[in-house]
């Protein structure tokens, strides 16, 4: 099973076509997008369609909003193992054929009109309920421990030192070790890592890699590098 998670940027606009063949190049089986837009949304899912990608969701975000899109050629189903403080930024799903109970997320930012610690604490619940189960959570989570930033890290810290110490597992640095990369920049060219994949004990060990594809952040696609997370079966 082979996961990719990518915030595209305000619905991907003007970028749809480079973001459509970026996805198809890198052939996950589940695409996580986070910053889908409803607007221009739907020309990514035809053509996620018409290429194999037969499941899909969405997290519903309301127009000009930011939500999530996940589009899958393994069937699923929706959960809703709590329910959460915002909807749009949250989607749930459990894979059909594996078990394996899948969250993306789009943690806000300390300035946006909801409430990160809220939106954090909702997090931590579901991975306090889920954490002996198959279970991953995936997507921008807008918060950066020190050792993955250049400069001050965002808001929130102590909420990934949490999930580490409940004993979910860092996919990126499980297989990178202490290697620096970042996904995203500030203006005044800080690099943070802020893509996170978070995985739990009973799916550790059928990881075989994890990856930063930068290409797309270069090339202007988005403002975020993607992250591919491979499980062996």
């Amino acid at each position: 099973m082979k996961i990719c998670a990518w915030n595209i940027r305000q619905g991907g606009s003007t970028r749809i076509k480079n973001i459509v063949e970026t996805i198809f190049e890198h052939d996950a089986d589940i695409v996580i997008l986070t910053e889908f837009r409803i607007a221009k949304g739907n020309l990514i899912q035809s053509a996620l369609l018409e290429k194999g990608w037969h499941y899909q969701i969405t997290s519903n975000p309301e127009p000009k909003t930011n939500g999530i899109m996940i589009a899958s050629k393994l069937p699923f189903e929706y959960e809703e193992t709590i329910v959460p403080s915002v909807k749009q930024r949250w989607l749930e799903v459990k894979m059909k054929e594996n078990g394996v109970t899948l969250l993306a997320v789009h943690v806000p930012t300390s300035g946006d009109k909801w409430d990160k610690r809220q939106f954090w604490d909702d997090v931590i619940s579901f991975a306090e309920k889920r954490k002996n189960d198959m279970a991953i959570i995936t997507g921008d989570f807008n918060t950066g421990l020190p050792e993955d930033a250049e400069g001050t890290p965002f808001v929130g810290s102590e909420y990934i030192t949490l999930l580490k110490q409940m004993g979910w597992v860092d996919a990126w640095r499980l297989i990178n070790g202490d290697k620096k990369e970042y996904t995203w920049y500030s203006n005044v060219g800080n690099g943070f890592r802020l893509d996170y994949s978070f995985i739990t004990q009973d799916i550790a060990k059928k990881v075989s890699d994890v990856y930063h594809s930068h290409s797309e952040r270069e090339m202007r696609y988005s403002d975020h590098s993607s992250l591919t997370v491979n499980f062996d079966d």
